[in-house]
This record gives structure tokens, sequence and C-alpha cells, in this order.
């Protein structure tokens, strides 16, 4: 009997060294990620790309992708998909600063009224077949605004005019900040917002049309 509790504590120590070593590991797997990411971001060129990356990085986690000039993370919250790139893209709208993080949502885009939404801003995302609506910009809350202004204008809630003028008075007045804060709607899922839209003959005969 002492040969045998002699053995099963052993036993247990052997475990509990075992548990040990792998949670070891296991941190020096997730310090080793955060050295490559760290080292890769300090040979980015564009520094407030390198400084939303970090704000990203804090509020995110760990990339799920990374290349040498972008940073992605996926199904974070209610975003399909953000990137963070190594770029400086000058946009004007609503006032000048840089593009170069995106955030895009799964939704199911409304053709109809996507010439509206790019007369509202061209630095929108819209992916018909994806089923996916977004934004790049430079920072989170402005691309979750115009996400909302998107959302807003497919479903017939304010024109794109309206929505240039309310995204320009919550960026310059901090007026409306629930809309920079959080998306107003709630994003469906990537299979139903998938469309793969019809063969050119069913296309014809739902719009009423003989074939050429």
């Amino acid at each position: 009997m002492k040969n045998l509790r002699t053995a099963l504590v052993s036993l247990a120590r052997t475990c509990v060294g075992l548990v040990s070593a792998r949670v070891k590991a296991a941190k020096e797997v997730i310090t080793h990620r955060e050295a490559d990411v760290d080292k890769l971001l300090s040979g980015w060129k564009h520094e407030e790309a390198v400084k939303q990356a970090r704000v990203t990085l804090e509020k995110h986690g760990m990339p799920d992708e990374v290349t040498a000039r972008m940073l992605r993370w996926n199904h974070r919250g209610p975003w399909k998909r953000i990137e963070v790139q190594d770029m400086h893209l000058l946009h004007n709208f609503p006032v000048p600063h840089h593009d170069f993080i995106s955030h895009v949502a799964a939704y199911k885009v409304n053709v109809d009224k996507a010439s509206d939404c790019f007369k509202f801003d061209t630095s929108i995302i819209l992916e018909v077949t994806d089923g996916e609506i977004g934004s790049r910009c430079h920072f989170e809350g402005a691309n979750t605004i115009t996400t909302n202004m998107i959302h807003d204008i497919m479903q017939g809630k304010r024109s794109w005019r309206s929505a240039q003028k309310f995204i320009y008075d919550a960026i310059t007045r901090n007026s409306h900040p629930e809309y920079l804060d959080a998306l107003q709607f709630q994003p469906i899922s990537e299979e139903a917002a998938h469309d793969p839209s019809l063969p050119y003959p069913a296309q014809v005969k739902a719009r009423g049309q003989a074939t050429e």
C-alpha cells in the first residue's frame, strides 16, 4: 500500500510538471507572437497606421493574419473583418485625413441603393456577392458611423446628402456619439448575407425583358 501511495504521488507530481511546462510553452508562444508583431510595426513607414494598429491590438487582441504591411482580425465583436495597412491614403471627407484601417460587417446589400452610398462617401466598402458593408478611414469610430450611415441609406431611412451632414456634424461637433461608439443595427450571418446573384437569362426574365 505504501509503495502504491508513493507511486501515485510521483505520478501526480509528474502530471503537474507537464501541465506547468505546457502553460509556460503557451505563454512563450504568445510572447513570441507579440514580439513578432511589435517588430513588424517598428518597420512600418506610416506612424498613424502604427498608432491605430496598436490601439486595435489593445482592443481586439492579437491579429489572425499578418503580412509585412497588413494586420487582419477576423470576427471581432460585430465585425466580420478588421484590417490595418501600412498606408497613408489622403481622403478629404468629411474632413481631411488619411485612410489605413478598415472595418467590414456581414450585410445583405441592396444594389438599388449602392449608387447613393458611393455618393455619400467614396471610401466605403460594398461587396454584394460576399455580402459586406464597411469603410476604410483613420479610426474605428469613423468606420462605425460610416457603416451606420450605409445601413440607413440602404434601408431608406436617410438620403445620401443627409448622411453626409450627419457624419460631418458627428465628427466636427462631437454630436451623436452613439453612432461612433457602436453599430446601430445587428449584422446578420455570413451565410444570410451572401448573394450568389442569378444567371443572366434569369436576370433578364426577372426584369421582364427579352434576351438579345
